[in-house]
């Protein structure tokens, strides 16, 4: 390919990502940033938290650092997505995080596309993780 960018970058680290190629996922993570200068976006991260989270590397994807994870997504380059803020809500139910859990689901509400879709599924998150906690 003449010429990479995140969308490329993000479809390849989330083919090995799904085929269970954890390191070569991470590895393409480091390339996309040092060869090309490219900063992954929320996609990329998730794909990548997800990955490690599903392979059991547990330090390599930052799991259960919820506390972190806000500061983390409020310093991408662009606006978080609905499912950036869901997917940090999913994670706070795992490790029974209320605190967190309630920030990822007021940022969540912010984003909605007005149909209720986001809204409805922030509810339910919510109260799934004070009924885990």
């Amino acid at each position: 390919m003449p010429k990479r960018n995140v969308f490329s970058w993000s479809a390849m680290i989330g083919g090995f990502a799904l085929h269970g190629h954890v390191r070569k996922a991470m590895q393409c993570l480091e390339r996309m940033q040092v060869e090309d200068g490219l900063r992954p976006d929320g996609v990329v991260l998730l794909e990548v938290t997800m990955a490690c989270a599903h392979a059991g590397l547990q330090e390599e994807g930052q799991a259960g650092r919820l506390e972190e994870a806000p500061k983390l997504i409020r310093r991408m380059p662009m606006k978080p997505l609905a499912p950036v803020w869901g997917a940090l809500l999913s994670g706070c139910q795992t490790h029974n995080n209320i605190d967190v859990a309630e920030l990822a689901a007021r940022e969540l509400l912010m984003t909605g596309n007005g149909d209720g879709t986001e809204e409805d599924g922030a509810h339910v998150q919510l109260s799934n993780v004070y009924l885990a906690a």
